[in-house]
């Protein structure tokens, strides 16, 4: 994996979450059970680290409709 680049099963750099309080900027890690991003709460102004439950042997992404489960 590149620097800067997010492999396409996972949320994606600048996706916002909570009606847009939370952006995604970089993935931190992925340990098969839950995904670990570095992100960035706009309404507190401060780095944040998101935490994704995404067993990926049970459950993929619809990448056509806004990468949801």
């Amino acid at each position: 994996m590149r620097k800067n680049t997010i492999p396409k099963t996972y949320l994606q750099k600048g996706m916002t979450l909570a009606d847009r309080r939370y952006r995604v900027d970089e993935l931190l890690g992925d340990n098969g059970l839950t995904v670990t991003y570095k992100g960035y709460d706009t309404f507190r102004k401060n780095e944040i680290v998101i935490r994704e439950l995404f067993p990926q042997v049970l459950m993929q992404r619809d990448f056509d409709k806004d990468h949801k489960v």
